[in-house]
């Protein structure tokens, strides 16, 4: 009978590890839960990847593009000079025809001497007529010609007169006029070299200015991931802005001029596949 005062203290000692005990299925809701907020911070992996993957295409508008006659919704057309090929595995075989719309446009006009013009280029159409999306990021645009100079004249000017004087009975007058040709050829050929040293030097600089623009142009995607204002070859005072989570490819901005990309303007653009 001594030992009965043991019992309830045995009671009290199973009701309180039944207390503390965790009720069946919280630890599984709680780690559910933490997996959830983990995941919830994650960046999207679609995205990221989309930025990561994009291919370098090159291509040429094959439809003009102005801002004096353009409208939001007009096409735009272009295609590929190159094949590429796209992260995903779909092939743009040279030729491919590239669509996509006009988003933004402003004329130049005497109230506001800037243009403004963006596009987007969203499909490419492959062999049989199959259209797949795309999402394209301009990173260099050429206008198709240079603005022309002073035309190089290459040929030979005609020798003066000497060579009619030629016809004289007296020796010193056919000597006089053959050394008045002969300094008229001399004089030729060195005028054509002038020419022809000042066109290799013209086009020499014509190719560093464009080098250095696409040069710019890539340093700045590949430090910051988009452009802001890279000054366009071949089009003084036009600028190129663009980014990869934009919705438009790219906008070109201008002051006291508008923005016309005839056809065969050379683009150069990220391109990823889009959403089926």
């Amino acid at each position: 009978m001594k030992y009965l005062p043991i019992l309830p203290i045995l009671f009290l000692s199973i009701s309180l590890q039944a207390q503390t005990a965790p009720a069946p299925g919280t630890a599984s809701a709680a780690t559910s839960a933490a997996a959830n907020a983990s995941a919830a911070t994650q960046p999207s992996g679609q995205t990221a990847a989309s930025a990561a993957e994009a291919t370098n295409v090159s291509a040429e508008l094959t439809k003009n593009l102005d801002t004096r006659h353009a409208q939001v919704g007009d096409e735009v057309l272009a295609r590929t000079t190159q094949t590429a090929t796209l992260s995903n595995g779909t092939k743009l075989p040279r030729g491919t025809k590239l669509i996509g719309k006009v988003t933004e446009v402003h004329a130049r006009s005497k109230a506001d001497k800037s243009a403004h013009l963006a596009f987007e280029l969203d499909r490419a159409v492959l062999r049989h007529g199959q259209e797949v999306p795309i999402h394209a990021m301009l990173t260099s645009v050429t206008a198709s010609s240079v603005a022309a100079g002073a035309e190089d004249d290459l040929s030979i000017p005609p020798a003066s007169g000497g060579i009619a004087g030629g016809g004289r009975a007296s020796g010193g007058g056919l000597l006089g006029g053959a050394g008045g040709a002969v300094g008229g050829v001399a004089g030729g050929i060195g005028h054509t070299a002038g020419n022809l040293g000042g066109a290799v030097e013209s086009g020499a600089s014509s190719v560093a200015n464009e080098t250095h623009a696409a040069g710019g142009a890539v340093a700045n995607v590949g430090a910051s991931g988009s452009l802001n204002h890279v000054p366009i070859a071949n089009l003084p005072g036009v600028t190129l802005s663009s980014s990869a989570d934009a919705s438009s490819s790219g906008s070109l901005d201008a002051s006291n001029r508008n923005i016309d990309l005839e056809s065969g303007t050379k683009m150069t653009m990220n391109v990823a596949a889009g959403q089926q």
